[in-house]
């Protein structure tokens, strides 16, 4: 007797021995002509790829099953058929003898499948989701896995940098040397290369900056009336964050929320840097000097005109700055974690004094740089007030 299941996955990911045996890291991995095979004392999985010329028929004959299982209901047809059409690949698994009492064979279907990103399986004459739960079946029909009872493992896609990611990541490295910084995270997945990373437009980053820095003049005493006017004549009311616009008009003015819009002057820094306007993004061993800040700004942007002739570094610049402003956080976040104490001024080659990470003047200096840089790379796609800075 023998237990199978078929796997219509996503993802065009290749499914090999070192696979497997991350995903079944107890049991012995062989391969034949046509299979791999994971085994256990007692149970062995055998893992078939179908091949790649065979698949778009099969899928057609699958969407008419389908289409009859779902009693040609329009609603339930659409998101049936778009989930098979982006099938990429399917996959046998046979276990033999059958299931096993202990799970093993069941945690390696599931973390196949969670790790393929796999639209459904098929078992038992039922379809199931990735996760063994029913997707179209008997209704009360038992799922295919009880997850509680399962050791899923899910495998990351390794990552293969391009050319330009990795010259990237060298020039950050020896950055990093220069300072004596440990060794801290190495690639930076989520940092894309000029070929895919669209950055906000010049004018959007200017308007930015005045509109943050209108209310950030706002936050340290300048007259409100003066400030609303200046976003008007600016004509940037729109491009106000609703944090922004709620400090603006908050009568009293929270306390709290005026000193933390205070601190989000160094989220200015980089964006004045990108803007050409600051010859070097300094490393973070201090924080800066707001006044010369606000003169700087004053200076740069004095009206509409000089916000619309804006212009931006090259985008290869600015992603060094992203990936080298990444892992200094990254690493900043460790420390915290950990307890390891950090140079005071963030420069392990002169330190002025060793703190926890939470001192560092570095901390809330690379806090903004890397909000502001996200939301210049379009990170998420997200507003000035949601831009993640995920480690």
């Amino acid at each position: 007797m023998t237990a199978s299941v078929t796997v219509y996955a996503l993802s065009n990911r290749s499914v090999d021995a070192e696979l497997l045996g991350q995903l079944a890291p107890d049991a012995d991995i062989s391969d034949d002509a046509s299979s791999f095979i994971v085994t256990w004392a007692d149970v062995a999985v055998r893992v078939s790829s179908m091949a790649a010329d065979a698949v778009p028929d099969h899928l057609q004959g699958l969407m008419g099953f389908l289409v009859s299982q779902t009693g040609g209901d329009p609603n339930a047809i659409a998101p049936v058929l778009s989930t098979v059409q982006g099938v990429q690949q399917v996959f046998g698994m046979v276990v033999e003898p059958d299931f096993d009492a202990d799970q093993r064979a069941m945690s390696l279907v599931i973390s196949l499948t969670a790790t393929l990103e796999s639209a459904f399986t098929f078992a038992n004459g039922m379809f199931y989701d990735p996760f063994g739960q029913i997707w179209l079946g008997e209704q009360g029909a038992p799922p295919l896995a009880d997850l509680g009872e399962l050791r899923v493992i899910k495998v990351p896609e390794p990552v293969v940098a391009t050319p330009a990611q990795a010259a990237r990541t060298e020039r950050v490295l020896e950055r990093l040397k220069a300072y004596g910084v440990p060794g801290w995270p190495g690639h930076i997945r989520w940092v894309g290369d000029e070929s895919t990373v669209t950055l906000r437009s010049p004018a959007e980053v200017a308007r930015r900056v005045v509109a943050m820095h209108s209310v950030v003049t706002f936050a340290r005493g300048r007259p409100r009336d003066e400030v609303i006017a200046d976003i008007e004549r600016f004509g940037i009311g729109g491009d106000v964050s609703p944090t922004e616009a709620a400090l603006l008009h908050a009568s009293p003015v929270d306390e709290a929320a005026r000193q933390e819009m205070i601190w989000s002057l160094e989220a200015l820094v980089p964006l004045m840097w990108a803007l050409g306007h600051i010859d070097e993004l300094a490393w973070p061993e201090s924080m800066i000097d707001v006044e010369a800040l606000h003169d700087l700004i004053f200076a740069s942007l004095p009206d509409r005109a000089a916000v619309d002739a804006a212009s931006l570094r090259p985008v290869a610049e600015i992603l060094d700055a992203v990936e080298l402003t990444v892992r200094q956080h990254n690493g900043l976040r460790g420390s915290h974690t950990s307890g390891d104490l950090v140079p005071m001024n963030f420069n392990w080659n002169a330190p002025t004094e060793m703190v926890l990470a939470s001192r560092s003047l570095a901390a809330p200096v690379l806090a903004q740089r890397h909000q502001a840089l996200n939301w210049l790379i379009r990170f998420g796609d997200a507003g000035w007030d949601d831009v993640d800075t995920p480690s």
